[in-house]
């Protein structure tokens, strides 16, 4: 019988993201839904496209409301969505707490509340 992952993956566009999403697509028995608001580009993800294991959507990782449905038909999450740099997290310091703490916070008790194992 084989086991089929169904993986959810925030930050999917980012460096670290394409990469994994890249190597956990290799194997065609894993789902991957990767969510990202392609804040640089979607660039990275281009070479993935064809793949048919593996689902986009452009959306904003704080837009909780637009994704929450999605997240019980998976059970694997990646939360890599983050504003990345001291720099950059200094300057847009609301952003960085909504999208590095407070959105992983959000889903995470999402998943506990419907008695999903993390």
């Amino acid at each position: 019988m084989i086991n089929k992952k169904k993986i959810f993956i925030t930050g999917g566009a980012g460096y670290i993201g394409s990469i994994l999403s890249e190597i956990l697509s290799d194997d065609v028995n894993n789902e991957i839904l990767i969510l990202d608001n392609f804040t640089y580009n979607n660039q990275s993800l281009n070479h993935l496209l064809y793949r048919k294991n593996i689902k986009i959507i452009d959306c904003d990782v704080r837009d909780f409301d637009k994704y929450k449905n999605l997240l019980f038909d998976y059970n694997f999450f990646i939360p890599l969505a983050a504003i990345v740099g001291a720099p950059s997290c200094s300057k847009n310091s609301i952003s960085s707490e909504e999208i590095n703490v407070m959105s992983v916070i959000k889903l995470f008790n999402a998943l506990i509340l419907k008695n999903i194992k993390l």
